[in-house]
């Protein structure tokens, strides 16, 4: 469990950067943070045939853990940004920020890993 908290806070201060440098080239710009997600084993599950009302519950797990990491990285960003959003969706990451940019009609994407 340690070894995981290390690789998210290190992930983190990478994401961290990236979004620095975003808002000094731009800031006064709206900021969209975005976090795509999958179920490690959501393939498996259904080969298991599990029941699909199940697969929507770890799904939705997933995506309230993923919000909630991704909401409490914005809380501390400094200095703060005057306007973000977050979006957490279930998909690949290409396809998940290509629409989320098409959607907010984004200028510039920035993408931290």
């Amino acid at each position: 469990m340690q070894l995981l908290r290390s690789s998210w806070w290190h992930a983190f201060a990478e994401w961290r950067r990236a979004a620095q440098a975003a808002a000094r080239m731009a800031p006064a710009a709206h900021f969209v943070f975005v976090h795509a997600y999958r179920l490690a084993d959501e393939r498996l599950m259904r080969e298991m045939e599990l029941r699909p009302e199940l697969v929507k519950m770890y799904r939705e797990r997933s995506r309230h853990a993923a919000r909630q990491r991704l909401q409490s990285c914005l809380e501390r960003f400094s200095p703060p940004l005057p306007s973000a959003d977050c979006v957490v969706e279930y998909g690949s990451p290409g396809h998940v920020i290509e629409e989320c940019a098409r959607r907010h009609g984004a200028d510039l994407v920035v993408i931290g890993a």
